[in-house]
């Protein structure tokens, strides 16, 4: 719960100091996907793994959201594990 509510706190501080911000996320699967993994054992255990990851910047170089625009959909289809794989890009 804590991670999704970081992003709408940092957005309010940067919009009470009149900062701009950045806001890019990237999911690559479903959050309920297990892949198995080998133990040392051979055997095959699930393990969710990471399945999306965020980055909120503060005032962020003018050039970061044409570059990210370019790059997070290629990430997408690089990175995508199931159908659930997306981007999202806000700003202010």
């Amino acid at each position: 719960m804590e991670a999704h509510d970081l992003p709408r706190k940092l957005k309010t501080l940067a919009n009470k100091s009149q900062k701009s911000w950045l806001h890019a996320t990237l999911t690559v699967k479903s959050s309920g996907s297990a892949a198995p993994v080998s133990s040392p054992l051979g055997e095959a255990t699930p393990r969710p793994g990471l399945p999306a990851s965020g980055m909120m910047v503060i005032n962020p170089p003018h050039t970061l959201k044409a570059m990210l625009q370019e790059a997070l959909p290629q990430m997408v289809l690089a990175l995508g594990q199931d159908r659930h794989a997306s981007m999202s890009l806000e700003t202010s």
